[in-house]
């Protein structure tokens, strides 16, 4: 399009295309190309002569950029800049609000009106200016008059008028910004119009909160900031109600919950407005902001409030602004697939020709009853997404969560990369949902560092992990000498060790005491566990090492909820100093949320609360934990954390991880086994088995794999009734029907093998194998700023495949090809174990990638990279 624009020379229409060009690359937070594109815009401007809205337009545009670019520089910690960006934009806004000032004037709007035909460029606008016998304007008397009214201005002014005012309140000026952002609405706004202006309005008033919590009451205050929060918390809250009402200082006043109520009804609003069709960007960061706001009146209610509800519908908000553009496409793909009937084998043609023609007539011997089973089963998929358009939070748990296998658990992973805080549900079936709030920098602060490890700083080390990595394996391979080798190697491992601690960095400084969380279930005996818990409950009282005085000295025990007590059993026998102490500061919270007398952290003796709770957790596990092997934890990680490795944390490395970027779809796979147990008869399994004989490969494609080539053509070519493809580039249609006509496929080459079967083509299977992509990056999801992430993974979960193994980052192929040896040996993928279907007692995939890691000489710059999906 720019192109073609180019060769017309119209510079206004070109200024007016590069604009929005520059808008999308400043949402993908591509800076330097975006201030490319503006700068140019302007230069076509400078050359023609246009109508000053353009120029109107154009500046605020320009805030734009500098707006968000300060966001950006500021999650960075680059607060100094920040404030000249915000400096900037708030200059461009208010040019373009002059601007519109002026054209908006009566006087301005009349000369309009006398323009000379003679300024259009084009022969047809003159003729038709030339033609026009009289004025366009009706002139109306009266105060009433709108004949300069303009719709398109007024808009503007109004989107100018919110920007200002959410800059402002970013800067401190929260009143004059709300201000601004009221005048902004107007009667005429759309949906996603008023959902926009709702949540800018309803995100100063976050900010006014915060402010008025800090005026009031700085304790609570700094424990809605800085102090993990739990939903639920208490045990206590379907139980008896307390008669006695504690007041303790933690509290916070009536009108100030009533304000938090308001504006979560406006959060809440904002999602109904914008669900079906609204920016990704907006949806998520609304879904935090009620998840926070509720969390903040959870923390400010009594003990008798009933916190359990909260918790599903935050998990609700949370899950159901997930991985919104991948759920969008689904629903396209589906309705695209049912449109026209279930493809055939396109390698029997003509036989599908004569097939197809006859598929409506009943007495067609040849319908295939296979494919009108699953046209039932992709209908049941599209009725399932279209009613999450009208799902509510009670209807979340029956419908996404008591669908969960009893030995499955679900986690998903948030980050607010504002505050940074990161957000961990919780998901089995028939249990409510255990939301955690996991201040990223708690630790630090309380150490008196307000630094800590951020979530920029994790991602700043993680990238330049992967940037150096890269070179050295462009480096290898000019290698000549033993001392190069010798080198390369030394600076590999170097690397190797550096994505390790950063691993253990993430696992102690933002998850610390509540790891727990996110590991699978262990076996410990209901009794064991109240007595734990009845000791927990206990020892919170006898934190406090000062004598009270008091002659009324509260004996009420806590109730802490049961869940989160396992979660501090799954620490193991011997948990760290620092984890219980990270479990004891939020423990020693809740105690003086809910008693009237209150317990300072300078009157605990912390070593010896450390040693009662190790020997506490150490008498439990020690004598009673266990796990059994068909654990499965699968994460469900949104776009900010979704390219890290979580499945190689140490407490996760040897447990079986997958990943999915939305409940819905572990959903879909949920109902793909129930549909195959039905059709098969079977008894109800959480298992989703293959035919070992049903398999295509691609060996070597691009034919310069030569030592991968010679490591496994014997292995395939071992499988008389395998097909497949070695040492050529295959045909996309062999890709297509290897994919849907096959249980498994297997492709070693490079990258993701897009450049034999194109996206759209994986999109619109049928059905989709069991999939192993062992090339470069092939389950990366390229980061796109405020869009949702893409890549060649998400088109096979869109496809059905049950399951993927991919690569998230660039790997050596050696060192890969160990993994991939070590994966099959472990899966039990052999030619003398060609039984139709595998044995149930053999591991699972999932299973089998976990333990083929530490087969990898580097075992977490490449044996950290292959993920399940």
């Amino acid at each position: 399009a720019l192109n073609l624009i180019e060769t017309t020379k119209a510079n206004s229409v070109m200024s007016l295309f590069l604009l929005n060009v520059a808008e999308l690359e400043y949402r993908k937070h591509c800076w330097k190309e975006s201030k490319e594109k503006l700068d140019k815009a302007l230069e076509y401007q400078q050359k023609a002569d246009i109508f000053q809205k353009e120029v109107a337009l154009a500046n605020l545009c320009m805030g734009d950029f500098k707006h968000r670019e300060g966001d950006f520089k500021y999650r960075q910690g680059d607060s100094k800049f920040q404030v000249l960006c915000y400096r900037t934009a708030l200059e461009c806004y208010q040019h373009a609000n002059d601007i519109l000032a002026d054209i908006m004037k009566e006087d301005y709007i009349t000369k309009l009106e006398c323009t000379d035909a003679s300024v259009f460029q084009t022969p047809t606008c003159k003729k038709f200016i030339s033609c026009c016998p009289t004025s366009p304007i009706t002139k109306i008397t009266g105060d009433g008059a709108v004949q300069y009214e303009c719709f398109l201005l007024s808009y503007m002014k109004s989107e100018l008028f919110r920007r200002q005012g959410w800059v402002l309140s970013k800067q401190g000026n929260i009143s004059e910004g709300i201000k601004l952002i009221e005048i902004s609405s107007y009667s005429n706004q759309s949906c996603l119009e008023k959902a926009e202006y709702l949540f800018v309005l309803s995100k100063a008033h976050i900010m006014n909160i915060n402010d008025t919590l800090l005026n009031q009451n700085r304790l609570v205050f700094d424990n809605v900031r800085d102090s993990v929060l739990s939903l639920p918390l208490m045990g206590k809250a379907n139980k008896k109600k307390s008669r006695r009402v504690i007041k303790s200082k933690a509290e916070i006043s009536p009108q100030l919950l009533q304000e938090i109520d308001r504006v979560t009804e406006c959060l809440i609003k904002v999602y109904d407005l914008a669900y079906e069709c609204g920016p990704t960007q907006l949806l998520q960061e609304t879904s935090l902001c009620i998840t926070m706001t509720n969390m903040i009146k959870s923390y400010g209610q009594d003990q008798n409030f009933d916190r359990s509800e909260v918790a599903t519908m935050c998990a609700y908000y949370l899950e159901m602004t997930r991985a919104l553009t991948a759920k969008r496409q689904m629903i396209a793909t589906l309705n695209e697939k049912l449109q026209f009937s279930l493809k055939y084998d396109d390698m029997q043609w003509p036989n599908q020709i004569a097939t197809s023609a006859c598929l409506d007539d009943k007495d067609c011997d040849d319908f295939n009853d296979e494919a009108d089973s699953q046209k039932e089963f992709l209908k049941t998929l599209l009725k399932q997404y279209t009613n999450e358009l009208s799902l509510t939070y009670e209807q979340f748990q029956s419908e996404f969560l008591d669908i969960l296998p009893h030995n499955w658990v679900a986690c998903s992973i948030s980050i607010d990369i504002e505050t940074n805080d990161m957000f961990i549900c919780r998901y089995q079936r028939k249990t409510t949902p255990l939301l955690l709030r996991l201040p990223l920098k708690r630790q630090s602060i309380r150490e008196g560092d307000e630094g800590g490890f951020a979530y920029s700083d994790a991602i700043k080390e993680f990238n330049e992990i992967l940037e150096l990595s890269n070179q050295s394996m462009r480096a290898g391979k000019m290698l000549q000498t033993k001392h190069e080798k010798v080198e390369w190697w030394k600076e590999r491992s170097q690397l190797d060790l550096r994505l390790k601690e950063l691993l253990d960095n993430i696992e102690d400084c933002w998850l610390g005491g509540f790891k727990g969380i996110l590991m699978a279930n262990t076996h410990h005996d209901p009794n064991q566990i109240s007595r734990f818990k009845n000791k927990m409950d206990s020892i919170n009282f006898r934190c406090d090492v000062r004598k009270s005085s008091s002659k009324h000295q509260t004996k009420n025990k806590l109730d802490i909820n049961v869940e989160l007590y396992k979660l501090l059993l799954r620490l193991g026998a011997y948990p760290k100093d620092q984890d219980i102490e990270d479990v004891l500061y939020f423990l020693v919270d809740a105690y003086n949320k809910y008693n009237d007398e209150q317990i300072g952290y300078d009157e605990i003796d912390w070593d010896k609360l450390t040693i009662d709770v190790r020997e506490i957790i150490s008498s439990i596990n020690l004598v009673d934990s266990s796990q059994s092997d068909d654990q499965h934890v699968i994460l469900i990680l949104d776009k900010n954390v979704q390219m890290l490795p979580w499945e190689s944390l140490p407490c996760l490395r040897s447990q079986a991880v997958s990943r999915l970027p939305s409940l819905s779809f572990l959903r879909d796979r949920i109902t793909l086994i129930n549909h195959i147990n039905n059709e098969q008869g079977e008894s109800n399994t959480s298992n989703y088995f293959i035919d070992q004989r049903k398999a295509f490969y691609i060996l070597n494609p691009s034919q310069d794999l030569k030592y991968t080539q010679n490591e496994f053509e014997d292995f395939v070519k071992s499988f008389q009734e395998w097909d497949g493809v070695i040492g050529r580039p295959p045909f996309e249609l062999e890709c297509k029907n290897g994919l849907a006509n096959n249980d498994l496929y297997i492709y070693v080459g490079h990258g993701t093998g897009e450049q034999y079967i194109r996206s759209h083509c994986i999109r619109a299977l049928d059905r989709c194998a069991v999939t192993l992509l062992f090339g470069c990056s092939s389950g990366h999801l390229c980061d796109s700023g405020e869009f949702d992430p893409s890549g060649t993974a998400l088109s096979y979960i869109i496809a059905g495949c049950p399951a993927l193994v991919a690569n998230l980052w660039d790997v050596t192929d050696k060192d890969i090809d160990r993994f991939s040896k070590a994966l099959f040996n472990k899966w039990k993928l052999c030619p003398n174990n060609m039984d139709a279907v595998t044995p149930k007692e053999d591991v699972s995939l999932v299973q089998a990638v976990s333990m083929a890691r530490n087969e990898c000489k580097l075992k977490y710059l490449i044996g950290a990279a292959p993920v399940v999906y």
